[in-house]
């Protein structure tokens, strides 16, 4: 009977895993993020809580070099726009890691971990930069790779949508 168990638990655990990746106009309020909190835990929190919230996430790597330049840019945008959009910098990297990588650097926004690459199964992608961003319906607007701007961050808080602009900030 505990054998039974143990295997349905399992069999349970890889359902809730086994949803489809979410694109650019799907609902993502089904997504939880992990954050990384003050106390050095894992912390989840639905998509769905943070409605009427806009959100950026950030793919990273501590040892990538352009990954850690964009989150400059992400501390930069959020000290700006920080109170109209949640920004999170998520890593694949052990919590130990993402914790002594905070504490050499004065970030502001929010940390997430995901050592064991479930948001990849959500939102795929090729490499570090990914950026996802989701409006405040918790609809997904973009996954992808591409720089975000001032014209971007302004068109999102406005019009709850994406403008079509080039890459550089004017």
């Amino acid at each position: 009977m505990k054998k039974l168990s143990l295997f349905l638990l399992l069999i349970f655990s890889q359902i809730a895993y086994a949803q489809k990746e979410i694109k650019p106009g799907d609902d993502a309020s089904q997504y939880k993020l992990k954050i990384v909190t003050t106390e050095k835990t894992i912390k989840e929190i639905p998509i769905a809580n943070l409605k009427d919230n806009i959100i950026i996430m950030q793919w990273w790597d501590r040892n990538c070099h352009g990954s850690k330049e964009n989150l400059k840019s992400l501390n930069a945008y959020f000290k700006k726009y920080g109170s109209k959009i949640s920004f999170y910098a998520v890593s694949n990297d052990p919590l130990s890691s993402i914790e002594k990588f905070k504490e050499k650097h004065d970030y502001k926004f929010e940390f997430c971990q995901d050592e064991a690459q479930l948001e990849n199964k959500f939102f795929p992608y090729t490499a570090k930069g990914h950026t996802v961003i989701i409006n405040r319906k918790g609809i997904c607007l973009y996954h992808g790779s591409f720089n975000l701007n001032t014209t971007i961050l302004d068109t999102l808080i406005v019009k709850d949508q994406l403008p079509i602009v080039s890459q550089e900030d004017p």
